[in-house]
């Protein structure tokens, strides 16, 4: 077996990593254009104004731990190129939901 092949699902774990850890900024931006609009029903209301309060309080937090750990697979020598070019699109996705959570008025 040859030192430098990679194995067919080389990546996989890291891109499901980086996902979910970038998932709630995403999640906080989709919410808050969900809930703009006035007229959900008091039950979608409380559901989307704890989503947006726990989402609010971890997107920072989590978004910094999928770009430090985009960084270290980056640096793996089995990670193909197409991997990390989809690890680095995700956390722009996520570093994109933080600025418009940073756009958010309090």
């Amino acid at each position: 077996m040859n030192a430098n092949a990679t194995r067919p699902k080389s990546g996989l774990a890291w891109t499901i990593a980086v996902l979910l850890l970038s998932l709630p900024s995403v999640l906080f931006a989709l919410a808050h254009l969900v809930a703009a609009p006035a007229g959900l029903p008091e039950s979608l209301g409380s559901m989307l104004a704890w989503t947006l309060g726990l989402t609010g309080m971890l997107g920072p937090l989590l978004t910094l731990a999928a770009l430090v750990a985009t960084m270290v697979a980056t640096f793996q020598g089995y990670i193909s190129v197409p991997v990390r070019v989809a690890l680095w699109g995700i956390v722009l996705l996520s570093v994109s939901g933080l600025l418009y959570m940073s756009q958010v008025p309090l």
